[in-house]
């Protein structure tokens, strides 16, 4: 089964509610949320502490690579994207993604509204259309870039924040991530996402300890990860809420 296939088993309802509440946006985000917001949403039900801890690790990368502005929160890009949306603004509307996120920023929202929303919508909004800006800055196809949102539920020591946004500017974080973490990769193709990887924060080929580092972390995340999907699926198979 592929990754999304085993997301979208884990629970059904969930990856319809965020769906739809962010739909709205446009059709790339909606696939987001379809996709590893399904994830995020469901770990975060479980882990409510997760929810600070996805936003901080978001407003950091999209800061670093210029999606947001210094101070800008990724929760609050995601209300301002829906709100704007039930007026008209959509992310369809735009030929250039900046000229919509300045849009975004100039729009005024409605705190009544604001209130009266999730806040999971919300950050599954504001990262789904901080991912959809991503790809399309550095011209990767759509999907590229979602595994990135794992590594701070998954807790990696090695992928810090400066560390991803040098590897997505400079092209070395892919899909390849998510199939790491699905164990789809051969022996060979494992070898080769390690050294794509194993760069520092500044994006230099890193000491040997560093790459020992890498090797260890890669097979933590994707042990935590299994163990992460077993336990949300058990959750659905008990039916809890």
């Amino acid at each position: 089964m592929s990754f999304w296939g085993s997301l979208l088993t884990i629970s059904p309802l969930v990856a319809k509610q965020v769906a739809e509440a962010v739909s709205i946006i446009g059709p790339a985000v909606r696939d987001f949320a379809t996709r590893v917001g399904t994830f995020i949403a469901n770990s975060i039900d479980k882990m409510p502490a997760l929810m600070e801890k996805v936003g901080t690790f978001a407003n950091r990368i999209l800061t670093l690579l210029g999606i947001l502005n210094p101070g800008e929160r990724v929760d609050d890009l995601g209300e301002r994207a829906m709100q704007a949306a039930e007026k008209g603004i959509r992310i369809t509307n735009f030929d250039d993604m900046d000229a919509y996120l300045e849009e975004l920023r100039q729009f005024k929202l409605d705190p009544k509204v604001t209130e009266k929303r999730n806040p999971t919508e919300r950050l599954i909004a504001g990262v789904g259309l901080g991912t959809v800006a991503m790809e399309r800055k550095f011209n990767v196809e759509p999907g590229s870039l979602e595994g990135v949102w794992l590594i701070p539920i998954l807790n990696s020591h090695f992928f810090t924040p400066e560390r991803i946004a040098s590897l997505i500017a400079s092209g070395r974080f892919g899909p390849e991530f998510i199939a790491h973490l699905e164990s789809r990769l051969s022996l060979q193709e494992s070898e080769a996402l390690r050294s794509r990887l194993a760069v520092d924060e500044g994006g230099q080929s890193p000491a040997p300890d560093h790459y020992v580092e890498l090797r260890e972390d890669l097979a933590r995340l994707r042990d935590d990860y299994e163990a992460l999907k077993v336990k949300l699926n058990e959750n659905v198979q008990r039916g809890t809420p």
